[in-house]
């Protein structure tokens, strides 16, 4: 018993001395807390505004590649044009297959 009342002291001048050492009135702290709300709210509002801009430029792109398709499936396929490749220039890649040799 003595051990509860004990503890129950020692919270509250723990807590009591967190209260006086901020040194803040509670106008103070509600007028802080609303401040740091409305920095929230800015900020989630922001990612909101990205993420609908964002959403948005999808659904274009979407739009985009679906009448591209579309267009591409109207039309007839055009037989490829076969160009020799111009093996001068070293910026050029060619494929050697990998054969095993036994």
């Amino acid at each position: 018993m003595v051990l509860i009342v004990t503890t129950g002291i020692m919270v509250r001048v723990v807590m009591g001395g967190w209260g006086k050492r901020s040194g803040r009135t509670s106008t103070e702290k509600i007028a802080q807390l609303e401040e740091r709300v409305q920095k929230i709210e800015e900020a989630t509002s922001t990612i909101v505004a990205e993420f609908a801009a964002v959403r948005e430029r999808e659904q274009f792109l979407r739009r985009l590649v679906e009448s591209k398709s579309r267009k591409s499936a109207d039309t007839p396929a055009a037989a490829p044009a076969t160009t020799p490749i111009d093996t001068t220039s070293p910026f050029v890649v060619q494929t050697v297959s990998a054969v095993r040799r036994t």
